[in-house]
């Protein structure tokens, strides 16, 4: 008796698309690449119900040929492959020919489309791999596809789906990383009849990131351009105090297409380690040109993985490369005076006394000073900014105070200490070179028994540059410390180790190089003014001097305006 059967073309699709399509998101994605291929430069997307009740893209590119939309809806039937060979240089967003058939297959999908050079265009429904029309129609060129009752025929897909209104942010997040990757396209995007956003399409990065991610992440960016043997790197990176709670605003371009890789995270984790604090992230648009061959996008039916060749350096050189530009934009936090709370209310605006044209004048004004702001070369480096400060003394034992340009700089001594020592550190441990510097007098440190117990298992006081010897039951003589630190730091780096035991070689070498910030200067400690100076010249030998090790930012900005403001003189 036969019981294996093979399934109808129906099911088939069924099935397929399940693989495809998702959730309405994939859909969007599917169809907005189609637009891109074909060479538009004005997208309209609109959706309902966060896409389960429609979703329609509106383009004027190139259309569709009414020979070949009879083979639309076929599985496998696509205008941008002919041979295998075309699969190791993949140079469209879309290629396998499953996007139609699989959007078909669950739903109702109606393409009104009339190409370059034809007189008419045609309009083609279909429901569930069912052909219910095909006829000639009079249209503008370009493509029209609306998609309805999306998943009608597979409930238990469409019972599994998240609310609507988290089915609308997901295509909300693509369409936003798409409309900025490609700015030279006018895209307007419809919510349940609401404009989420609308996108200029003149070709300005600056102005696409004004309009889409706003005017506090607009300023907060610097320009990235970066080149290697087998790659180009343009784009921008946000500096180190503007950050994210997560990475949702990350985004990574090769060869046009959006990208989701994981080395290419761990490239900007690199480049911003030890800059930013625990479970922050940077702003990132960076656009990356290479070799087509360099890059598999035939990994994921949903094509939005992709694997780089491992001849592509970016892991070894990129990190270095961002770090580099972080170095040439001097970076201190800003510290904006408080709201008192007996100050007076600010008169209210009389909207209706100021016209539409005004408001909108005045918004482009200044997305264009912003997009100007965006592509100026930094005016100092952190060198020149370090000559330019000129020290005016100590604030209770903690702050160093400078002046410059008409600013007041405050110094935190602990955290420019604690990176100096740090990077010493790294460069000792990677380099395996701690020197040693002998006392005159040894130096004997109590210890409690477990710390005994721990020093005679083995802490890797070697390894730093420590000479240390038992002494009785107690006691441990110091000999020997590491040539950066005085007596005193190393003995806070020698408790720190025999507090927290761990050998170098089954350590992670973060958390050791961490143990040493703990001998930094600390707060309540009068710096003289030889000492502070000491303090600047080492942060300009630096390669990140932004910020402690921990992320906190070194230097903060009062403004004169700002203190202006604070004794109501404005």
């Amino acid at each position: 008796m036969r019981i294996i059967q093979k399934l109808s073309p129906a099911i088939a699709n069924q099935i397929a698309a399940g693989e495809v399509i998702t959730e309405p998101v994939s859909v969007v994605k599917e169809l907005v690449e189609n637009s891109l291929d074909a060479g538009s430069s004005e997208i309209l997307v609109e959706i309902r119900a966060g896409g389960l009740k429609s979703i329609q893209v509106v383009d004027n590119g190139r259309g569709i040929y009414r020979e070949d939309a009879e083979l639309l809806f076929e599985r496998h039937a696509t205008s941008k492959l002919s041979t295998a060979r075309d699969l190791y240089r993949i140079g469209s967003l879309g290629f396998r020919g499953e996007a139609l058939a699989s959007i078909a297959a669950i739903a109702k999908v109606t393409i009104t489309s009339r190409a370059q050079g034809e007189m008419q265009g045609f309009q083609l429904i279909q429901y569930g791999s069912n052909l219910l029309r095909h006829t000639r129609i009079a249209k503008e060129v370009g493509t029209s596809v609306l998609v309805e009752d999306l998943f009608f025929n597979t409930p238990v897909r469409e019972q599994f789906l998240a609310k609507s209104s988290q089915l609308e942010r997901h295509v909300t997040e693509f369409l936003r990383a798409v409309a900025l990757g490609h700015p030279a396209i006018r895209f307007r995007y419809i919510s349940d009849d609401k404009v989420v956003f609308v996108t200029h399409g003149d070709g300005s990065h600056e102005k696409a990131i004004y309009d889409i991610l706003g005017k506090d992440v607009a300023q907060s960016l610097i320009p990235v351009e970066l080149e290697g043997e087998a790659y180009r790197i343009d784009g921008f990176i946000s500096n180190l105090i503007y950050t994210r709670s997560n990475r949702s605003l990350q985004y990574f371009f090769v060869n046009g297409r959006l990208v989701d890789n994981p080395e290419l995270k761990e490239v900007i984790a690199g480049a911003y380690e030890g800059l930013l604090m625990s479970r922050r992230f940077p702003v990132t648009l960076l656009w990356i040109t290479t070799d087509y061959s360099l890059v598999d996008v035939n990994v994921h039916p949903r094509k939005l993985e992709v694997r780089l060749s491992e001849s592509l350096p970016l892991k070894r050189e990129v990190p270095e490369g961002l770090r580099a530009v972080l170095r040439q934009r001097p970076q201190t936090a800003k510290l904006s005076p408080p709201a008192r709370a007996d100050s007076p209310s600010p008169a209210l605006i009389d909207y209706s006394q100021i016209s539409l044209t005004q408001l909108r004048q005045e918004q482009v004004r200044e997305r264009e000073t912003i997009s100007q702001t965006l592509t100026e070369k930094p005016a100092e480096t952190f060198e020149l900014f370090i000559e330019g400060l000129r020290p005016i003394g100590q604030f209770d034992g903690t702050f160093l105070l400078f002046e410059k340009n008409h600013s007041l700089i405050l110094m935190d001594q602990h955290a420019a200490h604690e990176k100096v020592l740090f990077e010493d550190f790294q460069r000792a441990f990677e380099d395996q070179a701690f020197e040693s510097q002998m006392l005159l007098l040894p130096l004997k440190i109590d210890v409690l028994p477990e710390e005994m117990k721990a020093f005679e298992a083995g802490i890797g006081e070697t390894e730093f540059g420590f000479d240390i010897e038992i002494f009785g039951d107690k006691q441990l003589v110091v000999r020997a410390i590491p040539h950066m630190f005085t007596q005193l730091q190393a003995r806070h780096f020698l408790e720190e180790l025999l507090s927290q035991p761990s050998s170098p070689s089954q350590a992670r070498r973060d958390e050791l190089i961490m143990r040493s910030c703990k001998a930094a200067i600390k707060a309540d400690h009068a710096v003289e003014d030889i000492e502070a100076g000491a303090l600047l010249d080492q942060l300009k030998t630096l390669a990140d001097p932004f910020t402690c090790p921990h992320g906190r930012p070194i230097f903060v900005e009062i403004t004169r305006k700002e203190m202006e403001k604070r004794f109501e003189r404005t």
